[in-house]
């Protein structure tokens, strides 16, 4: 069964315009994916349990212990550029480019 799609509608509320052909290809597009979900709820899932995750171990927790800790001294010998308590890295510009043609 074919389900019929209003594109006109669609365009409205989308708050756009199309031209005729983009009507026509639009609304046969979405026809053919919604015929497919059609397709999709023939599936026979009666004896399927739902998969919420497809990992099989969501929460691997493990103890918390308490180990000795890297010397800050020791790190900061491997840091470029620090300061002896923080870590410094070198001043970053970034510039975003507007299009002002619009």
């Amino acid at each position: 069964m074919k389900l019929r799609v209003d594109i006109k509608e669609i365009a409205s509320k989308m708050k756009i315009s199309l031209s005729k052909d983009d009507e026509e290809k639009y609304t046969s597009e979405i026809e053919d994916i919604l015929d497919n979900f059609k397709k999709i709820e023939e599936v026979d899932v009666e004896n399927i349990e739902p998969l919420f995750s497809p990992a099989e171990n969501l929460n691997s927790f493990r103890e918390d212990i308490k180990d000795i800790s890297l010397n800050r001294i020791e790190v900061m010998k491997n840091a470029p550029l620090n300061d002896g308590v923080f870590f410094k890295s070198p001043k970053v510009n970034i510039v975003f480019k507007t299009d002002k043609s619009k």
